[in-house]
Order: C-alpha cells, then structure tokens, then sequence
C-alpha cells in the first residue's frame, strides 16, 4: 500500500515540474507562429510601434531670440512719422541719405555732391533727361554749342543757312571764308564784292594787314584807312588812338614811343623803370 502511494506522490510531481516548464519557456508555435527571436524588444508587436507616443522633449520650442529680425533701418515703421522729402528713416530720425538732396531740386537744378547746382545753360551740367536750353546740347553730362557751323547738329537742326550732315555736324556751302556770302553776310570774315564786281564773297578780315571788319580789328589792331594795323607797340599807332602795350607811351602824334628807361619819356602815372619821372616828364 504504501509503495502505491509513494508511486503516485512521484507521478504528480513530474506533471507538476512539466506544467512549469512549458510556463517558463513557451512554444514558439503557441505564439501565432511568430520567431521570436533574442530579447523582448524583437517580440513587440509592430502595430504597437506606431502609436507609441513621443515625450514632450521632442516638442521643446526654440528661444524665440533665435528668429528676431532686426527691423528694416529704411522703414518709416521705427520713425514716429513717416519720412517726406526724399528722406529715410535711420534710427528713429529722419535723414537725408548721403549724396542726395533733400528735398529734391527743382526742373532748373541738378543734384550734384548733396547740393542742387543750376543746369541747362552752356557751360552747366545737363538737367534731368539730358535737357538743355536752345542752342545747346548735351555733351558728356555738359551743355555745350550747337546748332553752329562746325559744332553738333541740334535737336532742332542748325542756325539759318546752316544743314545738318550725315555725320551729325552743321555745315554750309556759303558763308565760311573762301564760300559765297550767305544772303549778303557771313559766318566767318566779311562779305565783300558782289554785283557788279562779280559774287560776293567771304573774306577775312580783322587780321594783321587784312581788311577791317565794319572798322573792326582783332585784338590789339587798328583799324587805319580800313586796314588793320598794329597798335600800342614801339613806332606802331596807338590802339584806340590813346592806348599802348605796358611799357610804351601815346605821344602827341597817337604814336607809341618807349617809355621809363633813363632818359626816356616817363610812363603812365609818371613812372620809370630806371631814375625817376623829372618835371618834364623825363626819366633820369
């Protein structure tokens, strides 16, 4: 009786130890067929991945710091009022930018350097577009001639009696010295002969032993019995009959003489270049 019992305690025992193991190491066919492999991690179910849920460090916001712009230096929003005048705004004031003019120049200025300076006339900067004032064009940011004989052709052309030619100058057949008058004048000299002594001419004039022209002379000349002669130099009549070259004195006969050497007529004002101006106007 009491093997039969003992018999029986053993087979419990070894079911029991059984039962345990099959607890403690599974059958992997028991688990849907899946290999489980090494580790817990390789038997999570993948659908439970993707709704794991991320911890709040993975959301932590940037400093705002690192986005602040710097507010446009040219924007009227950093001035109390919006800036006029061709002014900016810089730091909370409303400036002129350098260079400019604030305000603008008007039609009959240019701005130059920060200051409006006057344009248009020959001589003057060109104004806005290039503009400048009739007989007159713009010449490398300058108002220079036009219009003349010889000079750039004009926006309107050239002057009466003047053509335009292919190459943008104003030219003539008439009117130059050597052409024929041009209407009974002339852009260059004088116009002489004509009817009945043949066509009228230019000619030169004004010079050193040329004609005068309508009694006038260049420079120093003289005009004397309609030639021009030279004047206010030793022995030469005076210019203007009372005039001389430094140095030289009108005599009573509207000659020059030399002047202010020892023993020579005294100078204009009673000077000498040598003594001194006696009571008879002598240098000793």
């Amino acid at each position: 009786m009491r093997a039969c019992v003992a018999l029986w305690a053993l087979t419990a025992l070894v079911v029991t130890l059984a039962a345990c193991s099959a607890i403690v190491s599974p059958d992997p066919s028991r688990l849907g067929g899946r290999d489980a492999g090494p580790g817990i991690d390789a038997r999570l179910d993948p659908a439970l991945d993707a709704r794991i849920v991320p911890t709040d460090d993975a959301f932590v916001s940037v400093d705002d710091d690192a986005f602040f712009v710097e507010p446009d230096a040219y924007s009227s929003e950093t001035c109390s009022e919006a800036c006029t005048d061709g002014t900016v705004c810089v730091g909370g004031a409303c400036v002129c930018p350098e260079g400019l003019c604030c305000p603008g120049c008007d039609d009959r200025a240019i701005c130059v350097g920060g200051s409006c300076e006057d344009c248009g006339a020959e001589g003057e900067w060109c104004c806005r577009g290039g503009r400048c004032e009739d007989g007159t064009h713009c010449d490398a940011d300058r108002c220079a001639p036009c219009g003349g004989v010889g000079e750039a052709c004009c926006a309107g052309g050239c002057r009466d009696g003047v053509t335009c030619n292919e190459e943008g100058v104003c030219a003539t057949e008439c009117g130059l010295v050597g052409q024929p008058c041009c209407d009974g004048s002339c852009f260059e000299g004088d116009c002489r002969g004509g009817f009945p002594f043949g066509e009228a001419m230019c000619q030169a004039c004004g010079g050193r032993g040329q004609d005068c022209c309508d009694g006038a002379c260049d420079g120093m000349l003289s005009c004397s019995s309609g030639t021009c002669r030279g004047c206010g130099l030793d022995g030469e009549p005076c210019c203007g009959g009372s005039r001389c070259e430094m140095g030289f004195v009108c005599n009573g006969s509207r000659r020059c003489d030399a002047c202010g050497a020892r023993f020579q007529t005294c100078c204009a004002g009673d000077t000498c270049r040598e003594g001194s101006c006696t009571a008879g106007s002598i240098c000793l």
